[in-house]
């Protein structure tokens, strides 16, 4: 397999690297005359064919030629010993010679026995490609019988196919010392349709290595024609029908390539190089490329064989390989320097991790791919909501992850039975900063949109939990939050597991984020479901926020002198229904408050002190205020008319009565 040229179909065949090794070297190349015209021989025999062409997206074009009246022997000692200094076997006079001129050009033909295909045909002999049929088999020529897929593209009869379009031929068309007469077929096939039947059947051929490169349609008649000629001369076989189907948008394409138009000082200017419009035309040339020269400009039409000139900067690489790299100067060009923007996104992201460093987290790396199974123990449907990898990296990472919490709860097990962090405290707390992506989720660009996300988890196994903590999870779990959104959020009640952010935790303990009434996340404890297929400890809680969102909502913190006035304090309980989440009344006191402070001047702190449940089962819930004010000190007058004040707007808004 050539390794040299790994991206150029033309060097897989002697004449391509020939030209390269004659350019590099300074020395012009002139192809052979056969190569740079198709003469086909006059068609004098009247055996029947008949072709078409199914699927021309995948087939760009497909040309057959029947040959009638061959005589299937031994190859010539020379021809033998040209296959044998390559490594290739010698087979038969009529394969030797496909073989041999798809070494020398780089483009694969095959022969057909005639007469077994038109007995494998329904009438008169048939031969087209079109893509397989599921369950259908075929025997090839190495004695392996494959099964093939709807995914297969195959050559074949109107009734069954006889090849593995560009990987091998079958069988039952094998040509022999019987066969009298032939058809040779020449095509270019879809070269990762091909890569991917090889890789699925496990069938790595020559003419597979040369289709997988992307070879030139323009190449098929010049081949074709070369080895008709050479099996009917000195020899009394006969030319007949040919087809020939190029009809495809890819052919198309390629035949209606403009020429490239370059400026000298477009090439110097990327190479630093000092070159001639007639030099870098002379050294085009030398590979058999048609240049035209226009004062300060070169004029080029790629040759049919390079199909991997497209741009003006392919132009460039080429002068430059020819001229040769070894000469071009080695100073680096000068260019204006300006310092890298700040990326915001990634200061976020670092003040996210030092902060969460510094209230005791740690943070993990984990794969933003997960096992489906990972998912559905978290909740989530994968089919529904993740993308699948089809090409994925390992079976245990086949999804993008939709959310990052459940990569973390797959690491707590593992950690809070390891021998290694186990003592008289055992919990820990992990963070991830991260992407999910959800499927259907798509960005302006047409490709699968990137939520940036920070998840928390806080865990401690039975025995630490009851001897540190008297609280539950959640509110551990919060603590980190508060560190993060510095007092600005608003929790109320989550009511749904329908999101796969929301769906491994529990309702009824856990609550959605928000900032002016727009969610950015979710925090609480997790469902029994989740906590027992994970086997997590009871005590256990986290959170997932977006960070753009959160960035966006959060204000900035700005420093605010202390006031030099004293404070003072006051509880306050107010009486609520069991239906009203403590939440909805700490928001609306703290709701207030703000108002205080921008009608007058007051500034505050509140903070819960005691939930009471009545005997008829009502709930009093207990607030600490502390007040003070920038320029005096307030009276008990003023302290007792703002409490007033809010227990009538918290009776107006949420039904809570002061007692």
């Amino acid at each position: 397999e050539n390794k040299m040229f790994t991206h150029r179909p033309d060097c897989f065949g002697s004449l391509g690297v020939a030209r390269e090794l004659a350019g590099i070297s300074g020395q012009t190349f002139k192809s052979p005359d056969w190569y740079l015209e198709a003469q086909y021989p006059e068609a004098i025999s009247s055996l029947p064919l008949t072709s078409k062409n199914e699927i021309p997206e995948l087939v760009p074009r497909f040309m057959a030629q029947v040959i009638e009246g061959v005589s299937v022997g031994r190859s010539s000692i020379k021809r033998q010993a040209d296959l044998s200094k390559i490594g290739v076997k010698s087979i038969n006079s009529i394969v030797d010679i496909s073989n041999y001129y798809m070494q020398l050009t780089g483009q694969p033909t095959h022969a057909f026995d005639y007469d077994k295909i038109k007995a494998l045909s329904n009438g008169e002999p048939t031969i087209f490609p079109r893509m397989a049929k599921s369950g259908e088999t075929i025997a090839l020529l190495n004695g392996k019988t494959i099964e093939l897929t709807e995914d297969d593209i195959v050559i074949a009869t109107d009734r069954q196919p006889v090849a593995l379009a560009g990987v091998m031929g079958g069988s039952e068309t094998e040509v022999d010392a019987t066969t009298k007469n032939i058809i040779v077929e020449c095509a270019t096939f879809d070269m990762y349709a091909v890569r991917r039947m090889s890789m699925r059947h496990g069938l790595f051929t020559d003419a597979v290595t040369r289709y997988t490169k992307g070879q030139s349609p323009f190449q098929n008649e010049i081949v074709l024609a070369k080895i008709l000629n050479e099996i009917i001369d000195g020899a009394s076989a006969k030319v007949g029908l040919g087809v020939d189907f190029k009809d495809s948008p890819y052919y198309g394409a390629i035949a209606n390539r403009k020429p490239l138009s370059i400026s000298t000082s477009f090439i110097n200017d990327r190479l630093g190089s000092s070159l001639t419009t007639n030099e870098i035309a002379e050294l085009l040339r030398k590979v058999e490329f048609v240049v035209n020269e226009d004062n300060d400009a070169v004029s080029i039409v790629t040759p049919e064989w390079r199909m991997d000139i497209e741009l003006p900067e392919d132009i460039v690489e080429e002068v430059g390989r020819l001229y040769g790299f070894d000469k071009l100067p080695i100073a680096l060009p000068s260019r204006v320097s300006k310092p890298v923007p700040r990326n915001h996104l990634l200061d976020v992201k670092q003040s996210i991790r030092e902060s969460l460093k510094a209230a005791g987290a740690n943070e993990v790396l984990s794969y933003s791919f997960v096992h489906g199974d990972l998912m559905k123990k978290t909740g989530t449907d994968p089919e529904e909501w993740a993308i699948h990898i089809r090409n994925a990296i390992s079976p245990d990472l086949q999804y993008y992850r939709t959310c990052l919490v459940p990569s973390i709860l797959d690491k707590v097990n593992g950690n809070i039975r390891s021998d290694i962090v186990r003592n008289d405290d055992n919990e820990f707390v992990l963070f991830e900063i991260g992407k999910a992506h959800v499927l259907k989720h798509i960005d302006e660009d047409g490709l699968p949109g990137e939520f940036e996300r920070v998840a928390l988890v806080v865990s401690a196994d039975k025995k630490t939990a009851a001897r540190k903590y008297s609280g539950s999870p959640y509110y551990q779990a919060k603590k980190y939050l508060d560190v993060l959104l510095n007092g600005q959020a608003t929790y109320s009640p989550n009511e749904t597991n329908d999101y796969p952010i929301t769906s491994p935790y529990q309702i009824g303990r856990s609550a959605v984020v928000k900032i002016n009434d727009e969610i950015f996340g979710i925090v609480g404890e997790f469902k029994k479901s989740v906590r027992d297929s994970l086997k997590l400890p009871e005590f256990t809680a986290g959170f997932e926020l977006d960070i753009s969102l959160m960035d966006k909502l959060l204000k900035p913190i700005e420093y605010i002198s202390l006031p030099s006035k004293p404070k003072t304090q006051q509880d306050i309980t107010f009486e609520v229904g069991k239906e009203t989440p403590y939440q909805t009344v700490f928001n609306a006191i703290t709701e207030r408050l703000r108002q205080e402070e921008v009608e007058h001047g007051y500034r505050s702190t509140v903070w819960p002190r005691d939930i009471f449940k009545t005997e008829k089962g009502k709930l009093r819930l207990t607030f600490r205020v502390w007040l003070n004010h920038f320029d005096k000190t307030l009276t008990t007058e003023e302290v007792n008319s703002m409490l007033e004040r809010m227990s009538n707007e918290l009776e107006k808004t949420c039904g809570a009565v002061r007692v």
